[in-house]
């Protein structure tokens, strides 16, 4: 076939080829559009598929971590509980025991002074008597306070203990009266007969507030 034969043959089956090649190029932009759609809702489900994974990865961290800290917790708040309940069941003993304490030492501290033997008894006599009584008083402090001591206020405790220095003083605060053939306690002695008198009183003024204060406490 000469060139003119082939350019005649092409002029005249131009519009056939035309046809044919835009017919298979929407075909080929069809499928491709297709492909795209199918790729992309592919890629779209794997990306849903990892997310949903990741999530419930993290989810599942965080539930455990959330359970971690509320068996923590809940750990915590029964140890405190048992704190509390041993410490007030504590606090309960010791009022009760501080109560008991200040009962004693009221009764006690009457009793340490003397009956008056005249109607114009001064202090003096009552003096005298605390001082002669020394061994006593001192033999009933250390057994007061190896019984209850642990169980009183610091300052309770420093007041009978000073109470019960000052009654070992005594025993060195007497003189011989030898026109009586007696001894009687030294000036001395009696100025710390009175300082032990009002070690006593000042033990149970603090002991006293102590346990009306803790009183108001657990009212109500």
């Amino acid at each position: 076939m000469t060139e003119a034969e082939l350019i005649a043959w092409f002029n005249s089956s131009k519009p056939a080829i035309l046809r044919w090649i835009f017919d298979n190029l929407i075909n080929v932009t069809v499928l491709g559009g297709a492909l795209a759609l199918i790729w992309k809702t592919y890629v779209k489900v794997k990306i849903d598929e990892s997310v949903k994974r990741i999530y419930a990865d993290e989810l599942e961290r965080l539930k455990a971590d959330l359970n971690t800290r509320l068996e923590v917790q809940k750990s915590e708040l029964v140890t405190k509980l048992e704190e509390t309940k041993y410490t007030l069941k504590n606090s309960e003993f010791i009022f009760s025991e501080r109560v008991k304490a200040l009962t004693r030492l009221r009764k006690y501290a009457r009793g340490m002074l003397p009956l008056p033997t005249t109607p114009d008894a001064d202090w003096d006599q009552a003096a005298e008597h605390i001082a002669r009584h020394w061994k006593e008083i001192l033999d009933w402090l250390e057994e007061f306070l190896g019984e209850v001591e642990a169980c009183l206020p610091r300052e309770v405790s420093e007041k009978l203990n000073r109470a019960a220095s000052i009654a070992v003083d005594l025993k060195f605060e007497f003189d011989w009266v030898s026109e009586r053939e007696d001894v009687e306690t030294s000036r001395t002695g009696l100025q710390k007969a009175g300082e032990l008198h009002d070690a006593f009183s000042e033990a149970i003024e603090l002991l006293q507030s102590n346990v009306a204060r803790n009183f108001r406490d657990v009212l109500p």
